[in-house]
C-alpha cells in the first residue's frame, strides 16, 4: 500500500477515525510534511526487566518502538518458580540487567500484568524454552523423560493459556542447549496447536554451523505444524555472501508449504554475554556450575583449553573482534569499550584465559559486541518479503551496541532514504504490520478505525541515527512523536514520562 494524506482521530486508547476530519478535539497535533504510522514492533530484544527497571524505556521509544517482544533466545523470567528465577537472573544479568526490586510473579500472566501502567511502552511475552526446561528438568544435561516431556508440555501450554505469543528457544545458550530435536517438536506441537510460532535461535554447534542449523529449524516446523520464525537470521551466522544460500533454502521451504519468517537487524555486529562461548559441560548444573567452572583451578584449565580449540560454535581466537559493553562490578569498569585481547594484555593471558577471568571477576554479569557481518548480506536479507526488522538490544553497559538507540532511524535514514534499499511504506511494513500478524498482536501494527493507538510521526528527511560503535549511547534524530495506547510518551522529540504500556496478550 502506498502513503496518502489524511486526518487520524484518536478516542481513549483507539483510533476512532481516518479520512478528512471535521470535528473538534482536545489536541490537535500538526504532522504536516510527516510520516505517521503505526508503532513499531521489534520481534526481538532482551527488554525483559528494563523495561520496568528504567519505565521510561527511552533507548527504545525514542526510536519509535511501541511494543516489545520479549523472554527471547529461551531466556526469560517467567514461567518460573522464585528459586528458579533467582537462578536465571544470575545466568543472564548481562543481559538483561537487574531488576531493583524483589520478584512479584512467577506466571506469564503475572508477568504480564507487572507492565500494566508501568512503563512507557507495550510489551508481549514468548514462552521461552529455558525456562520451560528449567522448572521441569532443572539445569542438567540430558533428555527429558516421559512424564518430564508431559510435564513441559502442559506448562507450555498453560502459558498460551495466559496470553504469549510464541514459543522462543536460544539452542546456543542454556538449559536450551540440552535439549534434542525431538524435545523442540514436541513442545513446538503445543505452540502449534495455538497457531503461535516457534521462534529459534538457531543451534550453531550443530553440524556445519552454517546450513544444518537451519535444517534443524526446518525439521523443527515441518514435524510440529508451528509456523516458524527464525532469530537474527543470516547476519553474523554466515560468511560473508551466505545470504544468498541461506535465502534459497528459506524460498525452497516457503514454496514447499512451511510458513516460515525472520528477522534481521541493519548492523554487522551482534551482541552478546561471553556465555556462548563455553561449551556445554561448563553449564550443566546451571549458573553454580558456571561460576565453579571459571574459578582458578583445574576445571578452569580445563575450560580454558577448550575455549582455545572449541570443537563447534563460535570461536573466540585472539579476542580482537569482541568489545566489553558490560563487566559487573566497580573495580571491572575499566574493561568496558575495550577489546577482549586489550584486556587479556593488561592482564598478562591470551584471550581463552582472559575470557574466563572476566566470567569469574564479574559472577558471570557480562556481555559485549561481537564482529561479524557483511553489509552486502544486510542488504539481501532486509529485502525479503518474509524479513522483519528486530533489534537484539541489550540496554545495560556503558558502552552497548548501538542497535540499542539507533536500530529503526537507521533503516528509514540509511537503508530507506540515503541507499533506497527498500521503500519507505515496505519498510515499515516490515516493522509493523507484518510482525503484528505473525505474533497474533490483532489490533496493533495497522492505522485503521478501532485499532490501537500506538502511532509514530517521524521526519523523513532528518530521521537519522547518531550512535555508533565508537558513542552508542547517543540517541537518535527525527521521531518527534510516539503515541502508545492513546497517550503521547514522546511528544516534540521529549519523553512526557507517561506510562500507557501494558502487557499485551495473543488475540
Amino acid at each position: 500500500m502506498s502513503w496518502f494524506r489524511s486526518d487520524v482521530a484518536i478516542a481513549g486508547d483507539r483510533i476512532e477515525f481516518i479520512g478528512g476530519f471535521q470535528g473538534t478535539a482536545a489536541r490537535e497535533i500538526d504532522a504536516g510534511g510527516r510520516v505517521v504510522c503505526p508503532g513499531f514492533i521489534d520481534v526481538h530484544t532482551h527488554s525483559d526487566l528494563q523495561a520496568l527497571a528504567a519505565p521510561d524505556h527511552m533507548p527504545k521509544v525514542h526510536q519509535g518502538v511501541t511494543t516489545d517482544l520479549i523472554g527471547l533466545d529461551g531466556i526469560g523470567y517467567a514461567p518460573l518458580s522464585r528459586e528458579n528465577i533467582e537462578k536465571m537472573h544470575c545466568y543472564w544479568a548481562g543481559l538483561s540487567g537487574e531488576l531493583g526490586r524483589d520478584w512479584s510473579w512467577s506466571s506469564i500472566d503475572e508477568f504480564l500484568s507487572e507492565f500494566d501502567g508501568t512503563t512507557s511502552a507495550n510489551v508481549a511475552a514468548m514462552v521461552p524454552h529455558g525456562c520451560i526446561r528449567a522448572e521441569v528438568i532443572g539445569f542438567e544435561d540430558r533428555p527429558a523423560t516421559n512424564d518430564e516431556m508431559k510435564a513441559m508440555q502442559a506448562l507450555t501450554a498453560e502459558s498460551f493459556e495466559q496470553g504469549a505469543v510464541a514459543l522462543s528457544t536460544g539452542l546456543d545458550y542454556y538449559p536450551c542447549g540440552f535439549a534434542d530435536t525431538d524435545e523442540l517438536v514436541e513442545l513446538a506441537s503445543v505452540a502449534a496447536r495455538f497457531t503461535a510460532p516457534y521462534v529459534a535461535h538457531q543451534r550453531a554447534r550443530r553440524g556445519d554451523g552454517f546450513l544444518d542449523p537451519f535444517r534443524e529449524t526446518l525439521e523443527v516446523g515441518r514435524r510440529s505444524g508451528a509456523p516458524v520464525h527464525t532469530s537474527h537470521f543470516g547476519i553474523g551466522a554466515t560468511n560473508a555472501g551466505g545470504s544468498a544460500i541461506v535465502l534459497e533454502m528459506l524460498n525452497e521451504a516457503r514454496a514447499a508449504g512451511v510458513d516460515i519468517t525472520y528477522d534481521a537487524y541493519p548492523y554487522e555486529a551482534g551482541s552478546t554475554g561471553l556465555h556462548i562461548f563455553m561449551p556445554g559441560w561448563a553449564h550443566d548444573g546451571g549458573p553454580d556450575t558456571m561460576l565453579r567452572c571459571v574459578q582458578p583451578g583445574a576445571e578452569r584449565e580445563r575450560l580454558v583449553q577448550e575455549l582455545r580449540n572449541p570443537k563447534a560454535g563460535l570461536v573466540l581466537g585472539t579476542g580482537e573482534h569482541l568489545t566489553m559493553s558490560y563487566v559487573a562490578g566497580d573495580d571491572n569498569e575499566w574493561m568496558e569499550k575495550r577489546r577482549l585481547s586489550v584486556i587479556a594484555d593488561e592482564l598478562g593471558m591470551d584471550a581463552a584465559e582472559a575470557a574466563a577471568e572476566i566470567m569469574h571477576r564479574s559472577g558471570q554479569r557480562n556481555s559485549g559486541v561481537i564482529s561479524r557481518g557483511s553489509e552486502p548480506d544486510i542488504r539481501e536479507m532486509i529485502r525479503h518479503p518474509a524479513h522483519m526488522f528486530s533489534s537484539d538490544a541489550l540496554l545495560i553497559g556503558s558502552h552497548p551496541h548501538p542497535r540499542s538507540r539507533g536500530n529503526y532511524p537507521r533503516v528509514l535514514g540509511r537503508y530507506v532514504r540515503e541507499l533506497g534499499i527498500l521503500r519507505l511504506e515496505e519498510a515499515i511494513r516490515h516493522m509493523t504490520s507484518v510482525p503484528a500478524a505473525k505474533f497474533g498482536l490483532s489490533d496493533r501494527g495497522i492505522l485503521r478505525r478501532g485499532m490501537a493507538a500506538d502511532i509514530v510521526i517521524f521526519d523523513p528527511d532528518t530521521i537519522r541515527d547518531n550512535a555508533t560503535y565508537q558513542d552508542p549511547l547517543l540517541l537518535s534524530d527525527g521521531v518527534e512523536t510516539v503515541i502508545v495506547n492513546g497517550v503521547p510518551v514522546i511528544d516534540q522529540g521529549a519523553h512526557t514520562h507517561a506510562r500507557p504500556g501494558r502487557g499485551l496478550r495473543r488475540s
